[in-house]
């Protein structure tokens, strides 16, 4: 324990209200945790280790969690989860987002028909989508950028270091109206097919738009039209039965 005390730099009469700490109750058991839950928290936890490239000896990680282990992706879900939450609030407050009216669809089975619900998120295969309506095309790019740095400064608040690079992080604008011509030159001719954002800590940053996302095979296009999406399956099948065929007429599959 002093040990410990020296090595974090805390004084020595830290060493009397740490024992008694230890003493008590983890916080897995005054949760209810099983004991089978408590010894694989353990073991996921502890004794980590990995060996770095150019040293023979193996390295210990002071704190956090060592890439690979369960226990980091638990981590990582439980901060992001927060993280959404929070920006989740604040889009709230400000009146951004998607309203949905349930019409009695299963997807709505647990939702009483014609209740709204509110939407600010989901998830796209891997990708976090943040989505919000707006009334004119004129509103489209003031509420990318709201949710860009509202997003962005929930983000860094938490130590998380968004990539805004060309294909990671990315505005898709859906404009349609009868202005949605003006604001298309302005979103991609005018302004060049990017958004200035300021978080709260005053950093700028520069966000691409994009006409179309791209993950996995899926296409989803500002024409909301499925089209490449349609075509790509197509393919996919296509080929897959050349294969299938190829294999099917060798001499020794009976």
């Amino acid at each position: 324990m002093a040990k410990l005390v020296h090595l974090l730099g805390l004084p020595p009469s830290c060493i009397g209200p740490l024992l008694e700490t230890l003493r008590k109750a983890s916080a897995l058991e005054q949760a209810g945790v099983t004991l089978h839950g408590q010894a694989l928290t353990a073991s996921l936890y502890t004794g980590l280790w990995w060996q770095m490239r150019g040293h023979s000896s193996a390295a210990m990680p002071m704190r956090g969690f060592c890439p690979g282990t369960g226990i980091a992706d638990l981590a990582f879900t439980i901060v992001f989860r927060l993280v959404l939450s929070n920006v989740q609030d604040r889009l709230r407050s400000l009146g951004v987002g998607v309203k949905l009216r349930a019409s009695g669809e299963p997807v709505f089975s647990n939702i009483a028909p014609q209740q709204v619900v509110e939407q600010f998120d989901a998830t796209w295969v891997d990708d976090t989508v943040f989505m919000a309506a707006v009334n004119t095309p004129h509103d489209v790019i003031p509420v990318a950028k709201t949710i860009s740095s509202v997003a962005i400064t929930h983000l860094r608040k938490v130590g998380f270091s968004p990539n805004c690079k060309k294909g990671k992080t990315q505005v898709m604008p859906v404009i349609i109206g009868k202005e949605a011509q003006e604001v298309k030159k302005l979103a991609f001719v005018d302004m060049g097919g990017k958004i200035s954002v300021s978080d709260d800590f005053g950093n700028r940053s520069e966000i691409h738009m994009s006409l179309e996302y791209k993950h996995l095979g899926n296409h989803k296009d500002a024409k909301r039209s499925r089209a490449k999406e349609i075509s790509f399956s197509i393919a996919e099948a296509a080929g897959a039965h050349r294969e299938l065929s190829r294999c099917t007429r060798k001499s020794d599959v009976s």
